[in-house]
């Protein structure tokens, strides 16, 4: 079932993203979206651990100290950790890989960095719409808990789409 609402809804995102971009803007999905590949790209996959490993534990460590009890450790791993039990079983698994490491990356960085980040840079500076982008990115997950690295998270992305006008880099460091 959540495999169906998964294809459905990155069909449905796909659907209204490429509407977007050819119809009411007129200038096509990949200029609209700065879909563009080069092989330096790939360092985002670096950005992204270090992102993962190193800057967002570092976030939560003055949180774990202000406020124990809310931001302990076990508390920001809990739902990671249920949703990786909830994939006991090969099938399980192989949904939550297409929906964490394929699905995730493509449909959010095309909505929040392709579709709103490159919309609001045209209005106002780069630095406000990486960090409005990230904030929303953050908040659409609706898990206080996790917005403090969410938000990390959102400014690692949108800084690598910013710097390199590229979604490719914001996909791989997602």
């Amino acid at each position: 079932m959540i495999a169906l609402l998964v294809v459905f809804g990155g069909v449905g995102w796909a659907l209204a993203l490429w509407i977007a971009s050819e119809r009411l803007s007129g200038i096509g999905w990949r200029s609209a979206y700065a879909v563009r590949f080069r092989p330096a790209d790939l360092g985002a996959l670096v950005v992204g651990a270090v992102a993962q490993l190193v800057v967002i534990p570092a976030v939560y460590v003055p949180l774990r100290w202000w406020w124990p009890e809310f931001f302990s450790e076990d508390v920001v791993r809990d739902f990671a950790q249920r949703l990786f039990e909830r994939a006991t079983d090969p099938v399980n698994l192989i949904v939550l890989v297409a929906v964490v490491v394929i699905g995730a990356p493509l449909v959010e960085e095309f909505v929040y960095r392709g579709l709103l980040q490159r919309s609001l840079t045209t209005r106002l500076s780069a630095v406000v719409a990486v960090v409005a982008v990230s904030g929303l990115f953050a908040a659409i997950h609706l898990r206080p808990v996790e917005f403090p690295g969410l938000f990390a998270a959102g400014v690692v992305f949108g800084a690598c789409l910013a710097v390199t006008d590229r979604i490719a880099t914001a996909v791989l460091a997602h």
